[in-house]
């Protein structure tokens, strides 16, 4: 800890602490970035999963968007592609 309080009160040492922070930050975004982009790819592969299940089971493309926007919540006819 002295060594530190030592570089930081040299001429130009004020650049150690804004440097470390600066750092730390990058460091944080960097892993919230990876975080949220595992979660996308989790729930992109989930309902992969989901739609290849029910496609063996034999439930036609409309009966799939009408299951997929209930669950999502949304308006199943305007999910439907004409």
């Amino acid at each position: 800890m002295q060594w530190f309080l030592d570089v930081c009160v040299q001429p130009g040492g004020y650049w150690l602490p804004v440097f470390i922070l600066a750092l730390m930050l990058c460091l944080t975004l960097v892993a919230m970035v990876a975080v949220a982009e595992r979660g996308k790819l989790r729930r992109a592969k989930l309902k992969a999963d989901v739609t290849k299940a029910m496609l063996q089971r034999g439930m036609s493309p409309v009966e799939i968007l009408h299951t997929l926007a209930a669950s999502q919540g949304g308006n199943p006819r305007m999910r439907i592609p004409r």
